[in-house]
């Protein structure tokens, strides 16, 4: 009738919560020995494997990259590895900011609501491959204080630098950017109006 036990290993796609990457678990599943064992084992293996790789792909990724930080704890720290450039919107205007080609490079100011946080970006849109660097200031009545980013060698257009964050989407801010064809850039980036925007 039910013939016997039968334990079937499986190699299944996890999500490591720790990473947030996709790895492979090995994993045994108990199923009742019939003479349909070979179909079942196959339907099973596949479902299983599906249901995981599609979490993968997406249907858990608001946990996976969910904040992991908030206010005073994002003080410092890398946005994107916290989780907080996934619903960061810019503040304020763009700079758009020389860059000894299209000149259409620009800085900003990107915010995160829900890790009360913000940073300098500054994006290289010359059509080629320069040094980048972006500044964040804030405190004082001359915004004295900064957190900074360089990158040590050229970047590829359209690529990024950003800075570490600043506690408090509230703190009056400026960003400043510089994009050049020789470096490293010296940081931090002066307060000048040709390359920072606006309080925000």
């Amino acid at each position: 009738m039910y013939g016997t036990l039968k334990k079937v290993g499986i190699s299944l796609l996890e999500i490591d919560r720790t990473s947030s990457r996709i790895v492979y678990k090995e994993t045994n599943l108990i199923i009742m020995g019939t003479k349909e064992d070979n179909m079942k084992s196959r339907i099973i293996r596949t479902l299983l494997a599906l249901t995981l790789t599609f979490a993968g792909l997406g249907f858990y990724s608001r946990s996976a990259y969910a904040a992991s930080c908030y206010g005073s704890s994002c003080e410092n720290l890398n946005p994107n590895t916290m989780g907080c450039g996934a619903d960061a919107v810019t503040s304020g205007a763009r700079k758009y900011i020389g860059d000894g080609g299209s000149n259409l490079s620009y800085v900003e100011t990107r915010k995160s609501a829900a890790c009360n946080a913000k940073w300098a970006r500054t994006t290289n849109n010359s059509g080629g491959y320069r040094y980048a660097a972006a500044t964040i200031r804030y405190g004082c009545a001359n915004y004295c204080y900064t957190k900074n980013v360089r990158s040590p060698g050229t970047i590829a257009n359209t690529l990024t630098v950003y800075t570490p964050m600043v506690a408090y989407t509230g703190t009056p801010t400026r960003s400043c950017g510089v994009v050049s064809t020789s470096g490293p850039i010296y940081v931090p980036i002066s307060l000048s109006d040709t390359w920072c925007t606006g309080a925000n």
